[in-house]
């Protein structure tokens, strides 16, 4: 229930299911799917979603299809995205091991014969240099690409004139932050599919829906009640004693996920914050012995903040970087 694999039942979300409906449609008539870029911030459902709706497309469609899902948080260069595609096709594993990234390009297209839907999250992550990895999926017959960003603008800005043109006729849906109303009822159903009846009041879930940011600060907040919580039901109070625990909870579990990189800037931010971006690249090149290039910096900041672990302080030109607090109390729900 806890688990990032768990596929729930998707609370709202109609215009975006439709519009991965409309996506995903081609797949019943023997065809590939629309390519799609998928964006919006940390905790909206993206991934979620295109779990949920390819599970039901496999469930009640008779097409023939192949679906695989890549996370660049663990496959962080071409040749280990490649693979991670690989490893769904009919192709003897040992046999992947020592190709290279052209390789593997080769297998893929010679066993590709049906729509291949390849998911890519966290797209944001990868360093521009490894995109041309989207172009060599692109140039595959049947292979249709979906793929997962936080932050629209650093993964466009990366793109290059060439890989730019393929996103021209590119679908692209935009997941806004969910209401309240929706996070109470994404909390009701994951403590109903996996608490004990009783386990937790209402007047628990309204708090935990109204203190929460967003999807995954929500599930967090009930993980982690429900661990910590030895006599049922979890109370409101309880909320409110867990929310420095969560938010640590969340910040250890960013930095695990995210590449080495990010946790080195993050260590650096952590330690000597409030820091400008110059300051942070010199530390980051002292105690690392690498160089952090502009580029490499923004892009972790920007991965640290969607994640809530920094944030940014100041003007453009004086911008300064320090950990994220645990936010003020949690609101009293009557």
């Amino acid at each position: 229930m806890f688990d990032e694999a768990y596929v729930p039942q998707i609370v709202g979300r109609r215009t975006e299911k439709k519009a991965l409906a409309s996506v995903l449609d081609p797949i019943t008539d023997g065809e590939r799917a629309t390519d799609t870029v998928l964006f919006g911030g940390t905790g909206t459902g993206k991934t979620a979603t295109t779990r949920y709706m390819l599970a039901n497309l496999d469930e009640n469609s008779l097409a023939d299809f192949k679906t695989a899902y890549v996370s660049c948080i663990n496959a962080t260069d071409r040749r280990s995205i490649l693979r991670g595609v690989a490893e769904e096709l009919p192709i003897n594993s040992s046999a992947l091991d020592a190709e290279s990234a052209s390789g593997l390009v080769r297998r893929i297209k010679n066993r590709v014969n049906e729509p291949f839907v390849v998911v890519i999250d966290e797209v944001d992550t990868l360093e521009p240099s490894e995109y041309n990895v989207l172009h060599n999926l692109y140039g595959i017959n049947w292979v249709s690409l979906i793929l997962i960003v936080n932050d629209r603008d650093t993964f466009l800005g990366g793109l290059d004139g060439i890989y730019e043109s393929r996103f021209e006729g590119s679908r692209e849906i935009h997941f806004e932050p969910y209401s309240d109303r929706e996070l109470y009822r994404i909390i009701e159903a994951r403590q109903e599919a996996g608490l004990a009846e009783g386990a937790i009041n209402e007047r628990a879930l309204r708090t935990i829906a109204v203190a929460a940011s967003n999807a995954r600060v929500a599930v967090t907040y009930l993980e982690t009640t429900a661990d910590e919580v030895q006599s049922p039901p979890i109370t409101a109070e309880d909320v409110a004693e867990a929310k420095e625990e969560v938010y640590e909870t969340l910040r250890k579990h960013a930095i695990e996920r995210l590449p080495e990189r990010h946790g080195r800037v993050f260590e650096i931010i952590e330690a000597d914050g409030p820091i400008g971006s110059r300051e942070v690249r010199q530390r980051y090149a002292e105690a690392f012995g690498e160089e952090l290039s502009r580029g490499q910096f923004t892009r972790a900041v920007a991965k640290l903040k969607e994640y809530e672990s920094v944030v940014a302080e100041g003007a453009t030109s004086g911008t300064v970087y320090r950990a994220t607090e645990v936010p003020g109390g949690v609101p009293e729900i009557a």
